[in-house]
């Protein structure tokens, strides 16, 4: 795992947080104040998705995430060291009241970096509740982007896999050796292109299928597979099943 991956988990947690917290249910939850099922419907989420990373190695299989609900009072400085971290974002003359406040940071300590993401509602200036997700990952684990192989995030990200031209081909019109592509792919993504490509395409995949209410079929064809049966077997050989994904926008 390196910074780059460090970096697509990072917009990953803020985007998908961000859409949860516009969801139907989630408002509807927010103005009944049912904090109780919103909270278990957001650890549900965090749950599947901490899997699912793992699954596909985008997540270290030793790092570890706790999820935190309960009830804040800013006047008592025996406050959580996460919830305080996430609390210490938020400017408190300015934040809306009784709505649900998407919020994300990130904090070390001696062994850990910290990815602190969840829901903040006050219900006055000084008290509120949290529901709010803690992954942990070992700063070991974590390595530098190796310097040079930053050309090859550059080409992933505009690569189409929809393209006549085949990879090789694309490499060596931009004057580059092809073995070595790969050699610096493996250091960068600890993959190949093609197999990190994919998991990305995996990665919006999910997220349409969480957060829309488009068919599955719709799904595949936005994210550039053969066809709704390629992406099941895509997704059945990484061990996930997408038709258990849970779907939130539905709600």
């Amino acid at each position: 795992m390196n910074l780059y991956i460090i970096a697509l988990l990072e917009t990953l947690i803020q985007e998908n947080l961000s859409i949860f917290s516009l969801l139907n249910f989630v408002k509807s939850a927010v103005y009944l104040c049912d904090i109780q099922k919103l909270s278990i419907k957001l650890q549900s989420l965090a749950d599947f998705y901490y899997d699912f990373l793992v699954k596909i190695d985008f997540l270290p299989k030793n790092s570890f995430q706790e999820f935190r609900f309960g009830e804040f009072d800013l006047n008592n400085r025996n406050i959580d060291l996460t919830v305080q971290h996430v609390l210490d974002k938020i400017n408190v003359s300015d934040v809306p009241l009784q709505e649900a406040i998407p919020i994300h940071t990130h904090y070390m300590d001696e062994e850990n970096i910290h990815f602190a993401a969840g829901l903040v509602r006050f219900e006055r200036r000084q008290f509120g509740y949290f529901m709010l997700v803690d992954l942990k990952i070992a700063k070991s684990a974590i390595q530098n982007v190796p310097h040079n192989s930053h050309y090859v995030i550059e080409l992933i990200k505009s690569y189409d896999p929809n393209q006549k031209q085949s990879l090789r081909e694309l490499v060596s019109s931009k004057g580059l050796n092809y073995n070595q592509f790969q050699k610096d792919c493996k250091l960068c993504f600890g993959d190949t292109f093609y197999s990190f490509s994919l998991k990305l395409r995996m990665m919006e995949s999910v997220a349409d299928i969480v957060f829309t209410t488009m068919t599955l079929k719709e799904i595949a064809f936005k994210n550039k597979f053969l066809d709704y049966g390629n992406m099941y077997k895509t997704f059945v050989r990484y061990g996930i099943n997408p038709t258990q994904i849970p779907r939130l926008g539905n709600l």
